[in-house]
């Protein structure tokens, strides 16, 4: 991003540029998208959109980061909720919570975050990890028997990016051999046994 806007107009403006950028990338795919496409979607002139981006790529890095903010807020602002739930419960809400916020605008945020895990754009992925870090600390300290696990970073890696590339694949799967709630149980199931075999033997 070339500035970040300080003024409301601006601000505003901004936002209506990333939503033109979820609409035409769910139409016509990140390759197939163009600053022009965009701009169109947005209203403005293409030297508008370059007044706030470099180019397209600038603008797919601002659409991510600002939906991986809206991410972490929501995570955030559910953790004193989830930490007072058992494991398994936990787990199910922290799935929950990933795939209405991917199911959100019919579809658009899938569509979008399928084509970035496709291209590899990972650097607001960490942010995510660090975020389900930190619920995984708060919630072992709620729950001191779990904090015998001693790799809890290791292991809220693996659960976390294993749960993320199965939420994605189904949500994007038109005929899945599962249901919402089969997946969101299974997938917590899956997690509950993984995290308890990581446990030291008493």
């Amino acid at each position: 991003m070339r500035h970040k806007p300080q003024q409301q107009r601006s601000q505003q403006m901004l936002q209506t540029i990333l939503e033109a950028t979820l609409d035409t990338v769910h139409r016509h795919g990140m390759e197939g998208t163009t600053t022009r496409h965009i701009a169109e979607r947005a209203g403005i002139s293409v030297g508008t959109l370059y007044h706030y981006f470099k180019d397209k790529e600038d603008v797919y890095a601002a659409l991510q980061k600002s939906l991986t903010d809206d991410l972490v807020a929501r995570i955030r602002a559910q953790i004193p909720e989830l930490v007072q739930k058992d494991f398994g419960e936990m787990i199910r809400g922290v799935l929950t919570l990933f795939m209405d916020e991917l199911e959100r605008d019919g579809g658009k945020q899938l569509a979008f975050a399928r084509h970035v895990m496709q291209r590899g754009f990972s650097q607001d992925m960490g942010r995510i990890e660090q975020v389900m870090l930190e619920l995984s600390l708060v919630y072992t300290t709620h729950h001191p028997e779990l904090a015998r696990n001693r790799d809890l970073v290791r292991v809220t890696y693996i659960l976390f990016n294993s749960v993320t590339f199965n939420l994605i694949r189904f949500l994007d799967d038109p005929s899945p051999y599962v249901n919402r709630e089969q997946l969101v149980d299974g997938l917590a199931d899956m997690c509950v046994a993984y995290f308890n075999s990581q446990m030291p033997e008493a």
